[in-house]
């Protein structure tokens, strides 16, 4: 067999692991969002009336994103859960009383979806 034959064999097994592999990643990542659109799901019952006062002036007002400070004040819970995630960029200048956060999209399609059980 000719040599380039078997590099053209051996780059094609490569591809093709490749291909699997970017695959696998993709489906990782589904996999973590979909983990977490379901665990939000799961917590709007059971989130606080400071929770649900501030998405729901969130979604009221249709504003994913919001300023407050590094510790997101009255917002940590939802910090801590990940429903709300800090939003400044790497070497993004910021104050004490405005750093920016944000709800992530694919948090936002859940809140959305439950709106109605999240009054303002």
């Amino acid at each position: 067999m000719p040599a380039f034959e078997e590099i053209r064999r051996a780059l094609e097994r490569e591809v093709a692991k490749g291909a699997r592999g970017s695959q696998e990643l993709r489906t990782d990542a589904d996999a973590k969002i979909l983990r977490e659109q379901k665990e939000v799901e799961e917590y709007i019952p059971y989130m606080t009336e400071t929770e649900r006062k501030i998405i729901g002036y969130l979604l009221a007002h249709n504003q994913k994103m919001f300023t407050n400070r590094p510790d997101c004040g009255h917002a940590n819970t939802l910090l801590a859960k990940g429903i709300v995630v800090e939003a400044a960029r790497p070497s993004q200048m910021v104050t004490y009383f405005d750093v920016p956060f944000t709800i992530p999209d694919h948090i936002w399609t859940v809140l959305k979806r439950h709106q109605r059980q999240i009054p303002v």
